[in-house]
């Protein structure tokens, strides 16, 4: 009796898709320590030392939702701080969207497709880089894609018993999106409208049967509108400050290009006009072939619509939200770039020369690797960063020399990597974005002069990044003696003349 399920357990497919969580295993944990976590990922692991309901209550000061943060507390709880550890649980979730992506295009499409879309999600550069940070990216992603999955599966399935089980599944994972990441609200969106453009190109007989589900669509859209009301309050306060102040750069034709290039090839520091524009003419032509392949099979042309819908739809919503202020930056639309990869998987599926599809795989496969192997895989020279100026701290402080931050964006790092030092920033305002969460106001001072007092030496941090935040006016007393550069950050050395 095991033998028949054990063998159909064991195809060709399944050695397949082991071996992509392999590989992909293998590329998000390559090197993921190489380099030191850089400021947003030093606010994620200095906010879970807080206790629940203090995240909650920092959280409110800051721009995403908690879900993040509590599963990353519990994660820690149990492996550790370790940069490793820390950064652990972005690339478990890199690996579980690889899985995520088959499940989802095998149920859209077929095998074949989902076996190439995931292949693709393995190897793709900006999935890589988001699976070796301490932030929310590939959380959201593969509980967007399992939200879409279930979606797919409740209207879908014909088996009446199964229907609560996929019903529920949609709105625990849509939950738990929308709590990770607010842009994931635009990835809901995109479902709805998805399934309603889809229902034109059905059959009449099959869009009735799922006219028939429709009630059950939006019982579950309320539930999971109830389940956020929670967080609403919250929500509205943190819009509030985005729409007064924030940091995003506004939107234009090259940030949108931008996007689809860094989404399709990873974050190569290019400002061409011309070659960020070919991500996106080259998906849209592969858009227009696929519409007239599925021009005869309409199921799949529905499930065509949902992916474009769940690429462009978030895209557009955050063009038109940044018309307004701009919150358009390409890492928040990773959750819709999963699409991108399907589109591709779909269009090299139509492929039908064997020998051509493996030697196009191939080809692909060692451009994703050269894309890669420098500023993803860690293969360029490392970049040195907080964690090296903290060694050098270490070596170097005395217990009674005061440290002082020329801005925050140095300040939480100092305090992931040194939390036992006490140290200040001389500034007159902390903004929502950069950090005022995690900041006490004993922590800020105004007049450097009088917080030195008698002080004989004492260390300044300073850094280029974030805008070049000015030194602190140091009095003509004390003279630098000594410093030390660190990438953008430095550590300066004063004593009294």
């Amino acid at each position: 009796m095991l033998k028949p399920k054990l063998k159909k357990l064991l195809t060709a497919q399944t050695f397949f898709l082991i071996f992509f969580v392999v590989l992909g295993g293998f590329l998000r944990l390559f090197n993921i320590t190489k380099n030191g976590l850089w400021y947003d990922e030093t606010f994620s692991a200095v906010m879970i030392r807080n206790p629940l309901a203090e995240i909650i209550e920092k959280g409110a000061s800051d721009v995403h939702p908690p879900f993040y943060y509590f599963l990353l507390k519990l994660w820690t709880m149990i492996v550790g701080e370790s940069e490793l550890a820390l950064r652990g649980l972005s690339a478990l979730f890199g690996v579980l969207l690889i899985i995520a992506v088959y499940f989802l295009v095998k149920n859209l499409f077929n095998r074949k497709i989902a076996l190439i879309s995931s292949f693709l999600i393995t190897i793709a550069p900006f999935f890589i880089q988001y699976s070796q940070e301490v932030r929310m990216y590939t959380l959201g992603a593969f509980l967007a894609v399992m939200s879409t999955f279930y979606l797919w599966k409740a209207l879908h399935n014909n088996q009446a018993q199964l229907n609560l089980y996929y019903w529920v599944g949609y709105v625990v994972f849509t939950i738990l999106a929308i709590y990770t990441h607010y842009f994931l609200i635009f990835t809901v969106i995109a479902q709805i409208a998805g399934v309603l453009l889809g229902l034109i190109v059905l059959p009449k007989k099959k869009r009735a049967n799922l006219l028939k589900k429709w009630w059950h669509f939006g019982l579950s859209i309320l539930f999971t509108a109830v389940f956020y009301l929670p967080w609403l309050p919250i929500l509205l306060k943190q819009s509030n400050q985005v729409r007064e102040d924030f940091w995003i750069p506004v939107v234009s034709l090259f940030s949108v290009l931008r996007t689809f290039f860094v989404i399709t090839v990873g974050s190569i520091e290019t400002k061409t006009f011309l070659i960020n524009t070919i991500p996106l003419v080259l998906i849209v032509a592969i858009v227009i072939v696929l519409f007239k392949k599925f021009k005869q099979k309409p199921t799949e042309k529905s499930a065509f619509i949902l992916i474009l819908s769940y690429l462009f739809v978030p895209i557009i919503i955050g063009i038109l939200v940044s018309l307004y202020r701009s919150v358009f930056l390409d890492r928040y639309f990773i959750f819709a770039g999963v699409a991108v990869f399907i589109i591709l998987g779909l269009f090299v599926n139509q492929i039908k020369n064997s020998k051509m599809l493996i030697g196009g795989i191939i080809i692909i496969s060692i451009i994703a690797v050269l894309l890669a192997s420098t500023n993803i895989l860690g293969l360029d020279a490392p970049k040195k960063s907080m964690r090296e100026l903290s060694t050098k701290l270490e070596e170097k402080h005395r217990s009674n020399e005061k440290i002082i931050h020329s801005s925050s964006f140095t300040f939480i790092p100092l305090k992931y990597y040194n939390e036992s030092k006490e140290d200040v920033i001389v500034t007159d305002e902390i903004h929502h974005y950069s950090g005022n969460a995690l900041i006490e106001k004993n922590d800020i001072i105004e007049d450097l002069k009088g917080y030195l007092g008698k002080t004989e030496h004492f260390w300044i941090i300073d850094t280029v990044d974030f805008g070049d935040p000015p030194l602190p006016k140091v009095s003509s007393q004390f003279k630098q003696k000594e410093i030390y550069q660190f990438g953008n950050e430095s550590l300066i050395y004063y004593e009294r003349k």
